[in-house]
């Protein structure tokens, strides 16, 4: 009878902490990021000035980039924050590139 006894409360026990786990989704949500356009006329590391155009956008492959695709340049930089400072040289957590001029 006790080996009946702590089968079922092994069994209430498991059923207890099961109940209250969370099950992680698969699907990877991304940050909302800020993206503003890169100027290199006055820098060429690149600044990005208080009359750039802002887009707030979750998904990178959603952006609208007024830059030609590319590798060497950024065209938009992405952060994580919205900017208060202009002009900067900041990098952001994320670009969207363009070919070199």
């Amino acid at each position: 009878m006790k080996k009946q006894l702590f089968g079922f409360l092994a069994i209430i026990i498991a059923l207890s902490a099961s109940a209250f786990t969370t099950v992680k989704s698969s699907a990877h949500r991304t940050a909302v990021l800020h993206w503003y356009t890169v100027d290199y006329s006055s820098n060429p590391s690149g600044v990005i000035n208080s009359s750039s155009d802002e887009y707030t956008v979750s998904e990178k492959s959603q952006v609208v980039s007024p830059c030609d695709e590319g590798t060497q340049k950024d065209c938009l930089r992405g952060f994580t924050n919205e900017l208060t400072s202009f002009p900067t040289t900041a990098m952001g957590a994320d670009q969207i590139k363009r070919p070199n001029e």
